[in-house]
């Protein structure tokens, strides 16, 4: 689902007017405090000794370049904190028990991702090891039991001649370095006049895998006098975790980069790909780096890059006025389709846009390697700005935004802004169009299309009449789910002051996660100053089933939201250093939050620098999820400035 920048207007006329020049004085010294997890995957009855006491463990600290630095063997002699100058460093702990072949000697290894200490500052790293060995069970059948005098087995490192003997019956499981093994299974069958049939058969794990246990199936009859045997490797893995350790750990931040060029380059809107990549669009002043060209004041900026954050393609696309892109998302078609606002009327959109008015709603739909499709502009004679798309099941498109007009593709105007609404089919050919809200200013911020095929939209509205009710205010939050025809139910929110509706995520089972940002403390159980935000879940058919605000007692936001199994994960913003949040870099920092199903912060984290910084939108991976901005620092969280602002990109393991 998408979400909007918090404040994107705002926020982009405060970082374009306040710059800081002035460069912080070199780092010197940083503090370093860790604590050990286990993640053990074991079984019970497996015969190994459960008990493992990481105060005994080895800590080593490198610096990023692997040289040694500081070693704590045992761990427990490692102080609460370690003073280490600035810079980049890793670190590595293990059970100080490695030994080749042992049953009962599991070892545990681990690694942290690369951190950087900052002077004065505390850095918590949190170091998970998981067990290193290889595992080997020798496991015999209900023949070889039943017929066989005697049945052993050998298995053996290969590359060192170590080896565990594994008695008769024995099912235990051994430990062994992860290197190719050799097993030897010997058996005896006593015949009836005294002598006996002995048989040694061998296998080979070329490339045994840790954290893996084999079971070496020994299987062996009597068939008229002659013995059958088979021996197979079945390569199978333990299912149980055990997480010991602090579970709600802040997830590590692998790394964030930077996108765009020497200029002003605002991230609007983004999404996750299919490929595991994101997309990510905007508006540009640049010419040079990832901006292609620029045709005027501000053109759109198309980047599309992979897992690792490595850019795979990148256009600028505009005219010679004033052109921004808003919102993304990947079409069913595995093409893209974006939303924006033109003010051009040549170079890339020659022939596209009649000029209606003072801006047009603009869409462009791509395809998977970022060739343009097709793109239209729509709207009136007076002004028409385009906030935000949705692929629809029909495979068409549906979006949303603020008109004046009352001319054109627009059949009514409510009075002042309305909030405009356009479903178009594959082609871009309008279906229908409908204008939401009353008299006064009302504008269209957020949409989706519901799991039972409506349509749900967040906005704002100054309005009290047509189809807004209830105002208590100035501007209000406002929440509308509609067809074409029936309009189900719409809310207005939001007290005394300016308070402004965000955004909107439906959950699994059919919910929805509402974000306004609210300045009337009426509305609020505890208001903790400033602008708040407040996080709504509503059932399909409009009533509150929990709302709760976070923050501090400065202006803090929520953007994109992720459902996850133990509950949400949250892209926000905050310039608060209290309340929910205990640090600010500067003006405004990247705010990742995330809570339970029942609305309890399980982490709050900050990221960025002493300028302006801020996430939009998180994408979840495979233990690992992206968070999408804006940035304009230079210190702290952020090592390679290309420009006034930059498109910023940052990956997160959990």
């Amino acid at each position: 689902m998408k979400r909007k920048l918090i404040y994107a207007i705002a926020w982009l006329l405060i970082v374009s007017a306040c710059r800081e020049d002035d460069i912080p004085e070199p780092t010197e010294y940083g503090y370093l405090s860790m604590q050990i997890a286990l993640n053990i995957t074991s079984k019970e009855a497996s015969g190994r000794v459960d008990a493992v006491d990481t105060d005994n463990f080895r800590v080593t600290i490198f610096d990023a370049s692997g040289t040694e630095i500081m070693v704590f063997d045992p761990f427990s002699s490692a102080p609460a904190e370690v003073a280490l100058p600035t810079g980049e460093y890793y670190v590595e702990a293990h059970s100080n028990n490695l030994v080749d072949a042992a049953f009962e000697n599991p070892y545990y290894y681990g690694r942290s991702a690369n951190f950087t200490i900052d002077k004065e500052e505390t850095t918590a790293i949190d170091i998970d090891t998981e067990l290193a060995n290889t595992k080997v069970a020798i496991l015999y059948s209900d023949e070889v039991v039943n017929t066989f005098t005697s049945y052993t087995g050998t298995v053996t490192v290969i590359s060192t001649g170590s080896s565990l003997f594994y008695d008769q019956g024995e099912t235990r499981e051994g430990y062994f370095i992860t290197s190719p093994l050799e097993v030897e299974v010997e058996l005896s069958y006593t015949k009836l006049d005294g002598s006996t049939i002995d048989r040694v058969y061998t296998a080979v794990i070329d490339d045994p895998q840790p954290k893996t246990l084999y079971n070496i199936n020994v299987d062996a009859a009597l068939e008229d006098g002659v013995i059958v045997f088979n021996i197979t490797v079945d390569e199978s893995f333990d299912t149980v975790d055990i997480v010991l350790g602090d579970a709600l750990t802040t997830p590590s931040l692998l790394w964030n980069k930077n996108y765009g060029g020497s200029s002003y380059d605002w991230i609007r809107g983004s999404d996750g790909t299919s490929d595991g990549g994101i997309i990510m669009v905007g508006a540009s002043a640049s010419t040079d780096g990832d901006a292609t060209s620029n045709k005027g004041s501000m053109d759109g900026l198309i980047i599309k890059v992979d897992q690792s954050g490595n850019v795979e393609w990148s256009r600028s696309i505009g005219g010679s006025r004033d052109d921004m892109l808003n919102d993304v998302h990947q079409a069913l078609d595995g093409g893209y389709i974006i939303i924006g606002t033109t003010w051009s009327y040549d170079y890339d959109l020659t022939g596209v846009t009649t000029m209606y008015g003072n801006g047009d709603y603009w869409v462009i739909k791509l395809d998977a390697d970022g060739n343009v499709e097709w793109q239209k502009s729509y709207g009136g004679g007076n002004g028409d700005q385009g906030t935000d798309i949705y692929p629809t099941s029909d495979n068409g498109y549906i979006f949303t935004g603020r008109s004046i007009s009352y001319n054109g593709d627009v059949s009514v105007n409510m009075g002042s802004d309305d909030m405009w609404v356009v479903k178009v089919d594959a082609l871009g050919n309008i279906e229908w169009e409908k204008s939401i809200g009353g008299s006064a200013f009302d504008v269209g911020f957020e949409i989706i299309q519901t799991q039972d095929g409506n349509y749900l939209m967040s906005g704002q509205t100054d309005s009290n009449d047509g189809d807004v009710s209830g105002n208590s205010g100035q501007t209000d939050a406002f929440l509308i789910k509609f067809n074409q025809t029936t309009t189900f139910w719409s809310k207005t929110l939001g007290g005394s002051q300016n308070d402004y509706g965000r955004g909107i995520y439906e959950t699994s089972s059919q919910n929805i996660l509402f974000t306004m940002s609210a300045n009337s403390p009426e509305v609020i159980p505890t208001f903790y100053g400033g602008t708040d935000p407040i996080l709504m879940e509503i059932d399909p058919n409009g009533n509150v089933i929990q709302e709760k605000n976070f923050g501090g007692s400065l202006a803090d936001g929520l953007g994109g939201i992720q459902e996850v199994p133990d509950g949400y994960i949250i892209a926000a913003g905050s310039r608060s250093s209290d309340g929910d949040l205990t640090i600010n870099y500067g003006r405004y920092d990247a705010w990742l939050l995330k809570i339970s199903k029942d609305f309890e912060v399980l982490y709050s984290q900050t990221y960025g620098g002493t300028n302006e910084d801020g996430i939009s939108e998180i994408y979840l991976g495979s233990n690992s999820f992206f968070a999408v901005g804006t940035t304009n620092s230079s210190n702290v969280d952020i090592s390679n400035p290309l420009g006034i602002d930059d498109f910023w990109l940052l990956k997160f393991q959990y």
